[in-house]
C-alpha cells in the first residue's frame, strides 16, 4: 500500500497545489473586484440640470452630454495666447448665459482642443457645483449662442463627479443653490 501511495503522491501534490492556487486567485480576484467597485457612489442626473459656476451668482441650466468628451461653455473670447502657444498664458473671456448676461473671467490656458469643422478652441480650468458636489476640470470655450444651453457638461466632469445621465429625465437634482455651493467649495 505504501508503494501505491508513493506512486500517486506526486499527482496528489500537484492536484492540491492547483486547487490552492485557484482558490488564491479567486480570493484575490474577489478582493480586487470589490475594492474597485465604486458603483454605489454613482448618482443619477437628468440630461438637463441646474448647476452653479464659480463666479456666476445664479443657477445655470446645463445639458449633460455623455457624447461630449470635454465640457464646453458659451464664451466670448476677448484675449488669448497665440495659436502656436500650446499651453500657458491667459485667456480672457465672457461667459454668456442663455439670457445674454455676461461674466468676465481670466484663466490660464491649459491646452487647445481641435474640433472637427470648428478649428482650435482654448481649454481652461473652471469649477462647478452640481447637486451639492464641487467639481473642477477642463472646459473648452466655444460660441454656443445658437444652442439652448450655455453649458454642455461633458464626460470629463460627469465621470469625475460620478454622475450617470438618465436621458428620460430632466432637472432631477433640483435647483442649484449658489450659497450652498460656495460653502462646499470653501471646504
Amino acid at each position: 500500500m505504501s508503494q501505491k501511495l508513493m506512486q500517486n503522491l506526486p499527482g496528489k501534490i500537484l492536484s492540491f497545489l492547483a486547487v490552492a492556487l485557484l482558490t488564491t486567485l479567486v480570493i484575490v480576484g474577489i478582493r480586487s473586484a470589490t475594492a474597485n467597485d465604486t458603483t454605489a457612489a454613482v448618482r443619477t442626473a437628468g440630461w438637463a440640470e441646474n448647476l452653479v459656476m464659480t463666479g456666476v451668482e445664479q443657477s445655470v441650466p446645463a445639458k449633460l452630454d455623455t457624447g461630449a468628451t470635454t465640457t464646453s461653455i458659451n464664451a466670448e473670447v476677448l484675449e488669448k495666447p497665440d495659436d502656436d502657444v500650446e499651453s500657458g498664458g491667459f485667456v480672457t473671456f465672457n461667459f454668456v448665459d442663455t439670457d445674454g448676461n455676461k461674466t468676465l473671467y481670466e484663466r490660464p490656458l491649459s491646452r487647445w482642443v481641435e474640433i472637427k469643422g470648428d478649428g482650435r478652441r482654448p481649454v481652461v480650468e473652471m469649477s462647478f457645483c452640481l447637486d451639492g458636489e464641487f467639481i473642477e476640470g477642463e472646459v473648452s470655450l466655444a460660441e454656443r449662442d445658437e444652442f439652448d444651453y450655455a453649458v454642455l457638461f461633458g464626460r470629463n466632469l460627469l465621470k469625475q463627479a460620478r454622475f450617470a445621465v438618465d436621458s428620460a429625465q430632466t432637472f432631477v437634482t433640483g435647483e442649484a443653490d449658489p450659497q450652498a455651493c460656495r460653502e462646499v467649495s470653501n471646504q
